[in-house]
């Protein structure tokens, strides 16, 4: 469970039994985290969420998370029984042409239940009106062709089988617009084949007006096998004259 919550940028969550354990924690960013990547991998688990009720046997169950009952576009993702520990998750959809936005929010540690649900609902409400989500690039697509030594091509194409999004203020976009956007491809160089397809290559770092928002890893998007004797050796000459750095190479988005 540790190691796969790393995998996942958990790094503030801790996990010591399979139940309930006072060593174990986690913070609201790791829990969003962990939201985010069960509506992405369990799309049907993730629906039951939103169930305010089930009956089974004559029996009726209620959903113990109280966010349900404020919008019918709300999934109660996780509450504790006392609603003192809130995950929920708003899908946003004004109309057909808007791209639907997914917005999670978290509150832990509420002082009384009502105030806690109307917290979760106030930071949805919030995140709704005051931040805009960006696609900056379709899924597939090739961020940048990177020098290779040793290998029987010596450029490798770098970038995402996912679509990248970022969210930030409403208000900056519509001061700046999308040119405030840049993007600088961070990697260890030189890179050396064999290189295969998928391998993490580096890091792609979004800025908005130079300030740092987020950063996506970079992956080889084909292999690279090793290169011919001669060119082999050639590039051997080239590495013990070359030290490793972090190569940088910065895009401004237009």
């Amino acid at each position: 469970m540790n190691r796969l919550a790393k995998s996942l940028g958990m790094h503030d969550s801790v996990f010591t039994f399979p139940i309930a354990s006072s060593n174990q924690t986690s913070s609201a960013n790791d829990l969003a985290i962990l939201a985010n990547q069960i509506r992405i991998e369990f799309p049907e688990a993730f629906a039951w969420f939103s169930q305010a009720e089930f009956s089974f046997s004559g029996h009726t169950q209620k959903n113990c998370n109280l966010s349900l009952w404020k919008s019918p576009s709300i999934n109660g993702v996780m509450s504790s029984t006392s609603n003192l520990n809130v995950i929920s998750s708003w899908l946003r959809q004004e109309n057909e042409k808007m791209i639907p936005r997914s917005l999670i929010s978290v509150v832990l540690n509420g002082k009384n239940r009502e105030k806690t649900i109307d917290e979760s609902f106030n930071l949805l409400r919030q995140g709704w009106l005051n931040y805009d989500t960006i696609k900056l690039f379709d899924d597939n697509t090739t961020i940048a062709r990177l020098d290779v030594l040793k290998g029987n091509r010596d450029k490798l194409d770098v970038g995402f089988s996912r679509a990248v999004w970022v969210t930030i203020p409403h208000k900056l976009l519509i001061a700046r617009g999308t040119g405030g956007f840049s993007t600088r491809v961070v990697y260890m160089h030189p890179l050396v084949a064999p290189i295969k397809k998928g391998e993490r290559i580096g890091d792609l770092q979004v800025s908005f007006e130079e300030n740092p928002i987020a950063s996506f890893p970079l992956y080889a998007r084909h292999d690279i096998g090793q290169g011919g004797f001669i060119s082999r050796l050639i590039d051997d000459v080239r590495l013990r004259t070359t030290e490793n750095y972090f190569s940088g190479n910065e895009t401004r988005i237009k």
